[in-house]
This record gives C-alpha cells, structure tokens and sequence, in this order.
C-alpha cells in the first residue's frame, strides 16, 4: 500500500518567501484602469492566481514591496486583503529597489490564518500602444499559527 504525499508541509519555524506578482497591461489602456495582478505564491511549479490563501496553520507578515525596473505610466499598488483595500498606497516608482530614498513599510503586515489576499494596480496615466507587463515583488515571512486558548 502506497502513501499519499500531504497536500502542504506544516512549517516548523519562519520562513522568508518572496511573491511574484505580474501584471498584463493592455496597451492603450487608460490612466485609472485597475489590473488585477497574478500572484505566483507557492513556487514555481504551482500556477499564479489572482487571489492567495493562507494556510489555516499558518501567518503571514508582508515585510517589503519592490521592483526591480522603473515603470512607465506609473502605477499606484493596492493589496486587499479579504477583499478589504488596505491603508498603503505606494506606486511601483516608488518601491524601485534602486531608488535612494526607496518607499518601505513603517510595519509588517500581518495576514491572518484563512484570509485570501490580492493586489490590484491603478494606472496613472495613459499606456503606450503596445501592451506590457509589470512585476511586483512582495517579501514576506511565512510562520506557523498555533492558536491559544485561556484557561
């Protein structure tokens, strides 16, 4: 009789991961159209989706966001979480790893056991004729969830 591989590894211990998450821009898009980005969250042999959810045995921490190229139009990155839009608002400019004075988080956020999150982007000016594509690059620590309870 033959085993069955688990679906997932239980972490035993925090693990930095770095999320890839692309972005189809259509060309002649519009400055304020949204793009719903792909997010390619549990390794290479697994497909990008738009959403992600956490493990139920685990947390998450966004630590950093980051480009490796500048952009152009710009575009502002907005992460929902649960489908709620969370209270950052850098441009992909702005989290350009090259750049001197570089936008970063003042604190990690936290991405409970369950919760699906996504990230959006909000062009801010009109696209060029010929379509192109964005990469975000999100830093995060994954870590195991262990519920407590009073007594």
């Amino acid at each position: 009789m033959s085993q069955q591989v688990p679906a997932y590894v239980t972490l035993t211990g925090p693990q930095p991961t770095v999320f890839i998450v692309t972005f189809s821009i259509a060309a002649n898009a519009a400055a304020g159209t949204v793009i719903q980005g792909s997010i390619q969250a549990f390794g290479a042999l697994m497909p990008a989706t738009q959403s992600v959810q956490v493990p139920i045995t685990e947390v998450w921490s966004i630590v950093d966001f980051y480009t490796l190229s500048t952009v152009s139009p710009d575009a502002q990155i907005q992460l929902l979480i649960n489908g709620y839009i969370q209270n950052i608002y850098p441009t992909l400019n702005s989290v350009y790893i090259n750049n001197y004075k570089k936008w970063s988080l003042t604190q990690a956020i936290k991405i409970p056991p369950a919760s699906t999150w996504s990230v959006n982007i909000v062009l801010l000016g009109n696209n060029g004729s010929s379509q192109q594509t964005y990469t975000l690059y999100i830093s995060a620590v994954r870590a195991p969830f262990v519920a407590t309870t009073r007594r």
